[in-house]
């Protein structure tokens, strides 16, 4: 239902579009017409006014964002080709019309009729194939975040702690580092070691044993 409710929508920027593109293409045809024969200045007047016909039907008609521009040029000019391949069929059945000897601006009016005729086939080929919403991904914005499970790895990853710094040793860290890391911990493991030693004297001192053998002997000399 939502692509049926911007049907009307889409016809009546389809139409200003191609009224627009006719119009453009007409000129061109018109203005290359004394230089080079109908069908040359046709060619010229399609393949000019082509791309500014597709990007308005992008942008305008089809509201369609998409990361394949390139291609979705590619295809709508295959369906302007195919249009005005129709027209040279159709357009010598309305060739009496202008009479025997047509202007080039008669000329142009019958290919502008011819195409307005078969502009429908070209609407439903670019609704429903080129400017079609599931072949095309809109791009990504930046700073928009990720859905669905993007988005819980996204979030998972900013939960995360922070990484530790890198220990002695680790590819990471670099010999300057490992030497200085090296240097504290010796000094550590001194003050460590003189620490101990120093309780265990402290120790020694403070027992019996320690103070009888520390005493001064007392005892006369004759009785030693």
């Amino acid at each position: 239902m939502p692509r049926l409710a911007t049907l009307p929508r889409q016809l009546l920027w389809f139409m200003l579009v191609g009224a627009l593109s006719t119009v453009l293409q007409t000129l061109v045809y018109v203005s290359v017409r004394f230089a080079v024969p109908a069908t040359w200045a046709s060619w010229i007047a399609l393949l000019a006014i082509t791309p500014l016909n597709t990007e308005a039907h992008r942008r305008v008609t089809f509201n369609v964002k998409t990361s394949a521009v390139g291609r979705l040029h590619w295809e709508a000019g295959l369906t302007s080709v195919a249009v005005y391949l129709a027209n040279l069929v159709v357009a010598p059945r309305f060739a009496g019309i202008a009479g025997p000897h047509p202007t080039s601006l008669e000329e142009a009016l019958i290919l502008a009729l011819t195409g307005s005729l078969i502009g429908g086939l070209r609407y439903v080929l670019l609704r429903g194939w080129v400017f079609a919403q599931h072949r095309h991904q809109a791009p990504a914005q930046p700073g928009n975040r990720p859905a669905g499970r993007d988005r819980q790895t996204a979030e998972h990853r900013e939960s995360q702690p922070a990484a530790a710094p890198h220990a002695p040793g680790s590819p990471g860290s670099t010999p300057a580092k490992v030497h200085r890391a090296g240097l504290r911990l010796l000094r550590r493991r001194g003050r460590q070691c003189l620490a101990a030693a120093g309780s265990s004297l402290r120790t020694a001192r403070r027992s019996p044993a320690g103070r009888r053998s520390s005493a001064p002997d007392q005892r006369p000399a004759n009785t030693r």
